[in-house]
């Protein structure tokens, strides 16, 4: 099988992970678009717009329309505090078919079978069901039923599907949206602390497969954003877009084969 010419990788990230668009939006302006994609959480579900042919400025104008503060709702229930009602109307909204197999670019997805206790990479079947178990973080979000196996946040096991695609392109570029500082002072509650711990963990999951691209992305601006500000979500997506710089654009350029 002749191996495609790009692939990109979309971390995790919550709210970090719109800087996806901005880095989306750099490269379409350059005429740099992928020929497959994997993801995980937030990667996930800008990956599924993508695949099925949304371009990053169309996704940034959704966003301008929708009320993204209403992307997530507390909704206390034995399983989980909130639901993703939003990303899940978007989803039905603009991709009908709910189908990996009708994507215009082939996704690979990673989720958690928490049932099994283990990584899965998905490239087929339910689109909505795998691509929201991939961004449902554990204890915030309810998890997935899917298959008679329960699913929770792709991140959690694998943040950074590198391998899910790498043998099948060319090329590989990472873009990862959870810079890790390795000093913080500043954990002063329980959420802080719970989220920080969390970060760790997940960026224990990139390492191994950050290794494996040809080029990544990793703004440090990023760290200035928890996991819930979705009201600055257009500031990150400008981090993302400057993250691109000229150099990195004239290295895939220089290195894509015609």
């Amino acid at each position: 099988m002749k191996k495609k010419k790009l692939g990109i990788v979309l971390s995790g990230g919550s709210v970090r992970g719109f800087a996806h668009l901005g880095v989306l939006k750099r490269l379409e302006e350059e005429g740099i678009r992928a020929d497959i994609v994997s993801g995980a959480s937030m990667g996930a579900i800008v990956g599924a717009f993508y695949c099925n042919g949304l371009s990053a400025k169309e996704m940034w104008q959704i966003l301008k329309k929708e009320q993204i503060s209403r992307a997530v709702r507390w909704k206390i229930g034995r399983k989980g505090l909130m639901n993703l009602s939003l990303p899940e109307s978007l989803l039905k909204h603009y991709i009908p078919h709910n189908s990996f197999e009708k994507l215009q670019i082939p996704l690979a997805v990673s989720v958690t079978n928490l049932t099994k206790g283990q990584n899965e990479i998905i490239r087929s079947g339910d689109l909505y069901d795998y691509v929201l178990a991939s961004a449902s973080i554990p204890i915030l979000f309810k998890p997935k039923y899917i298959e008679g196996d329960l699913y929770v946040d792709g991140g959690l096991t694998n943040n950074m599907p590198v391998e899910a695609i790498r043998n099948e392109c060319n090329y590989v570029l990472g873009v990862h949206v959870n810079f890790m500082n390795q000093d913080r002072q500043d954990l002063d509650n329980f959420r802080d602390i719970g989220e920080r711990c969390f970060r760790i963990a997940v960026y224990k999951t990139v390492r191994k497969g950050m290794k494996l691209c040809d080029w990544i992305i990793d703004p440090p601006e990023t760290r200035n954003y928890k996991a819930f500000d979705f009201k600055r979500f257009e500031e990150i997506i400008e981090i993302g877009y400057r993250a691109v710089d000229d150099t990195l654009i004239s290295e895939i350029k220089k290195n894509l084969p015609k």
